[in-house]
C-alpha cells in the first residue's frame, strides 16, 4: 500500500491510526523494519482486512458484543495512489479535485479538461540552479511518495534547505521526523507523486517546493495587493506568509 508515510509518530494523512484502544509500534533500525499494533484495552478485539483491490479496513468487537463495527476504511478518492498524476494535488472538497502545485501547469490540458489527471503537471519555467531560486511552503498535504529521495537524520530544517539548494536536482525538502519540533532531512529529486490534501490535522508535515525566482516575485506581489497599507511595513519585516506557502 502507498497510502501513508511515517513521520516519526504515525503514518501521516490518517487520523484513524490514533485510538484509545490500541497504539502503533514502528521499528526502524539496522536489524529490523516493522510496523504493528498493540492493544491497550484487553476487553476489545480488533481485526484488520486488506482485499485484492487494496482496500484496507479495521473492525472492532467490544466486550460482550456480537457484531464487528467498522472503525476505518480506506482509501477515499484522494487516497487512491497518484490520483492527480506527477506534481498534482488532490483536494477532495473542490471541483475539479485535482490541481497542480505552485509553478506547474497540466502536462496535457485536453486530458485535464475531461477530468483525466493521470499525466500530471510540469513546470512553467525550468529550474536552472541559479541565484534567486527559493522555496514555497506547502501545508496540510501528505508528504510525496519516497520514490527518488535521500535521507539525513542528523540535519535540522535550515541545514536541509541549504543542502537542497546545493543539489541542482533537488525539487523539494522537509523534515523526516516531526517529534520535538521536527528533525531529519528528506530531499526529493524529480517528480512529486501522491500528495493529497487533508482538511484535518492528522500527522501531516509541511514540506518546501523549489521554485524559480519568478514564482517568488509573483507571490510577493499577490500578497502585497491583499494587505492593508497600515500593516505593510510589518509584513515586509516579518516576511510574506499565507495558508499555502511561506517564503524562506
Amino acid at each position: 500500500m502507498h497510502f501513508w508515510r511515517w513521520n516519526g509518530i504515525q503514518f501521516g494523512g490518517n487520523a484513524a491510526f490514533s485510538s484509545p484502544v490500541y497504539q502503533p509500534i514502528f521499528v526502524s533500525n539496522r536489524e529490523e523494519l516493522s510496523y504493528m499494533f498493540e492493544s491497550t484495552d484487553r476487553s476489545v478485539l480488533i481485526r484488520m482486512t486488506l482485499n485484492q483491490t487494496g482496500k484496507y479496513a479495521r473492525y472492532v468487537l467490544p466486550k460482550g458484543g456480537s457484531q464487528w463495527a467498522a472503525m476505518y476504511t480506506s482509501p477515499s478518492v484522494c487516497e487512491e495512489y497518484g490520483k492527480c498524476g506527477p506534481n498534482g494535488i488532490c483536494r477532495i472538497d473542490r471541483m475539479p479535485m485535482c490541481e497542480c502545485v505552485q509553478g506547474f501547469v497540466p502536462r496535457s490540458q485536453s486530458q485535464w479538461d475531461v477530468l483525466d489527471w493521470s499525466s500530471g503537471c510540469v513546470r512553467k519555467a525550468r529550474l536552472g540552479c541559479q541565484k534567486g531560486e527559493g522555496f514555497v511552503r506547502l501545508r496540510d498535504l501528505k508528504l510525496p511518495d519516497l520514490l527518488n529521495f535521500s535521507l539525513s537524520k542528523g540535519m535540522n530544517i535550515a541545514q536541509c534547505r541549504e543542502e537542497c539548494l546545493k543539489n541542482c536536482s533537488c525539487t523539494a525538502f522537509g523534515n523526516s521526523d516531526f517529534r520535538t519540533g521536527g528533525g531529519g532531512c528528506l530531499l526529493w529529486v524529480g517528480d512529486l507523486i501522491d500528495i493529497p490534501e487533508f482538511s484535518e490535522s492528522s500527522g501531516n508535515q509541511d514540506f518546501y517546493l523549489r521554485v524559480p525566482s519568478s514564482e517568488l516575485v509573483q507571490d510577493i506581489s499577490r500578497e502585497i495587493k491583499n494587505m492593508s497599507w497600515n500593516l505593510l511595513p510589518f509584513y515586509l519585516y516579518r516576511g510574506v506568509r499565507s495558508r499555502d506557502y511561506e517564503l524562506l
